[in-house]
């Protein structure tokens, strides 16, 4: 049983692709609660998890993100935006290192689910630029000690065209060659 569990995270993580077109339908309730809980049981520095997550389905919000925050244009036909926020203190050690960290983990459990959901999705990066950054916080009327670390459009795709993410070898043995 546990060769066919490995075979198909293997399969959702070979397979994952990022959506740059989307048809506008939300996502609905079942669906969304399975991103969030893949999201909420990624691994996290000492459990403390640190994370929020704000559903953002209302068009308008979704459109003035995309109007504020570059190349984040795939929002405005996203059936439903999913912003992972992270609250430091929180954190193991209120370190804010760990908790960006924390974060990524758990919006990379979004993508997959997303991708084993059928569902379209793409990630849009908040952090570290405070203009992104502050265009969400003033947009979802979030306070200044959460940082906004990424977006995430999730919804469904018009057809079948997806980009797949490049995969060429940036792997080292022993040290890293002085040519890359």
């Amino acid at each position: 049983m546990e060769t066919n569990i490995l075979k198909d995270a293997h399969s959702i993580i070979y397979n994952q692709k990022s959506i740059q077109q989307f048809t506008g339908e939300l996502v609905n309730k079942e669906a969304i609660d399975k991103l969030l809980h893949a999201a909420m049981i990624a691994p996290a520095v000492m459990r403390m998890l640190p994370w929020k997550f704000i559903i953002i389905q209302d068009r308008t919000t979704l459109k003035v993100l995309a109007e504020k925050i570059p190349f984040s244009n795939v929002l405005l036909k996203a059936g439903t935006g999913i912003a992972i926020c992270v609250l430091p203190e929180e954190a193991a050690m209120s370190n804010e290192a760990t908790a960006i960290e924390d974060c990524i983990i758990a919006s990379e459990n979004i993508l997959s689910t997303a991708e084993d959901l059928e569902l379209a999705a793409a990630c849009i990066n908040i952090y570290p630029d405070n203009t992104s950054m502050n265009a969400v916080r003033e947009t979802l009327d979030i306070v200044q000690k959460v940082i906004p670390v990424n977006l995430i459009a999730v919804g469904h795709s018009p057809n079948e065209e997806k980009l797949h993410f490049t995969r060429d070898s940036k792997a080292w043995f022993k040290k890293m060659q002085s040519d890359h």
